[in-house]
C-alpha cells in the first residue's frame, strides 16, 4: 500500500502566485497566462462542475433567504460574493482576449501590408 497522496499548498506554486501578482499589474504575458490557465478549466469538465455549481449555490442561497427574512442582507451579499466570483473567473478570459486584440490587428495589418 503506498503512501497517501500529499495535497500541495500554494506555496508548492510560486510561479503561478508570481503570475497572479504581475497580471495584477497588468503585465500582459501574465494576463495571457492566467486567461489561458481559466479559460481550459472552464471549457472543460471541471468549468461544467463550477457552473453547475454557482447555479446550484445561487438557488440555495436564494433559498435560505426567502426562509430566513430577517438575515435576507447576510444572503444578499452571499450572492453577491458568488456571482462576482464567477464573473472573476470570466474576466481573466475577457482579459485575455483583449491583450491578445492589438497583436493580432498588427499581424493582420502586417499580412496586408504591401511590401
Amino acid at each position: 500500500m503506498g503512501r497517501p497522496k500529499k495535497h500541495k499548498k500554494i506555496e508548492d506554486y510560486p510561479e503561478i502566485t508570481e503570475l497572479m501578482v504581475k497580471c495584477s499589474q497588468g503585465d500582459p504575458s501574465a494576463i495571457r497566462a492566467v486567461g489561458e490557465f481559466v479559460e481550459n478549466v472552464m471549457t472543460g469538465k471541471f468549468g461544467k462542475i463550477l457552473e453547475l455549481y454557482f447555479r446550484g449555490k445561487e438557488t440555495e442561497i436564494v433559498n435560505r433567504a426567502k426562509q430566513d427574512l430577517s438575515n435576507s442582507q447576510f444572503y444578499l451579499g452571499m450572492l453577491d460574493a458568488v456571482k462576482e466570483f464567477s464573473l472573476d473567473l470570466e474576466q481573466f478570459v475577457l482579459d485575455k482576449d483583449k491583450v491578445l486584440e492589438p497583436r493580432q490587428k498588427e499581424e493582420e495589418a502586417d499580412t496586408f501590408s504591401p511590401e
